[in-house]
């Protein structure tokens, strides 16, 4: 309960920090994510176009234009079941061997400098690069941002709209996929990525120890926006009702988590 309380606090006093820039990853919808996936696949695939065509400038020309169409179409159409490439990169990183088996992935400290630098590069260069990282320290500080990038996506991963909805479910794993089902697919399609990827840690907790129990506690305040949160309109929030709703959305994503399979793969 004192985790989550200082947890929460923090969250509030973070919550009108950072907006999305040009370069930086944090503070973007998932929407915008997406959008800024496409345009730089599209942006790379065009220039490969341009480089191939480069003796035939009027087929160059007319074939650009295609392309670009194509691109659009294919983007509409590759939205189904795509996250963002952050999100990817993030995951990719922490499904290491090393990470997936480390004591307390998540819910240890990770060095406050060396998240803060982090951050700032990845704010600053829009790139990741984690090579460099202490082989030990660098996957708790790599867990850290990771947190850090979900909580500052505006209105969650899973909106304030669809709190009270989850809320009444209970542990139906039918109602559950009704009101998930319901959602915006790059907001449904993310939270079935990462569901996924923590189920694959919990099959690790005997090494780990991070039990779904252990997970919703660290994750979903950072997840589900809840009614009462902070936000521009009310920066304050409502911190006594903050609390209850952060309490009752960790057994939301312990709902979720315990019926993944009949949320998420029957359809």
């Amino acid at each position: 309960m004192k985790q989550l309380f200082r947890r929460i606090s923090n969250i509030g006093s973070r919550s009108n920090g950072s907006h999305g820039t040009a370069n930086s990853m944090f503070g973007h919808s998932i929407d915008q994510m997406l959008v800024k996936d496409h345009v730089t696949s599209g942006s790379q695939h065009h220039h490969q176009n341009d480089h191939h065509h480069h003796h035939h400038k009027q087929r160059a020309g007319a074939s650009s234009i295609n392309v670009a169409s194509m691109t659009i179409v294919g983007s509409a159409e590759s939205l189904e079941k795509e996250v963002p490439v952050v999100l990817k990169n993030f995951v990719e990183y922490l499904s290491s061997k090393e990470a997936v088996t480390m004591e307390g992935l998540f819910r240890v400290a990770a060095p406050v400098k060396q998240v803060k630098e982090l951050r700032e590069s990845m704010e600053k260069t829009g790139s990741m690069e984690f090579s460099k990282l202490d082989p030990y320290d660098g996957i708790h500080i790599v867990a850290s941002v990771f947190k850090q990038w979900i909580r500052d996506i505006p209105d969650g991963v899973v909106p304030r709209k669809y709190f009270q909805q989850l809320l009444d479910c209970g542990a139906s794993a039918a109602k559950l996929r009704d009101v998930v089902r319901s959602m915006p697919q790059p907001n449904r399609d993310f939270l079935e990525y990462l569901m996924k990827y923590l189920l694959k840690l919990v099959s690790y907790s005997s090494k780990n120890l991070m039990t779904v129990q252990n997970l919703v506690i660290v994750f979903a305040p950072n997840l589900f926006k809840c009614p009462s949160a902070p936000s521009p309109s009310s920066p304050n929030g409502n911190p006594e009702k903050y609390l209850v709703e952060s309490m009752q959305v960790t057994k939301i994503m312990a709902n979720i988590m315990e019926n993944f399979h009949e949320i998420f793969q029957v359809w």
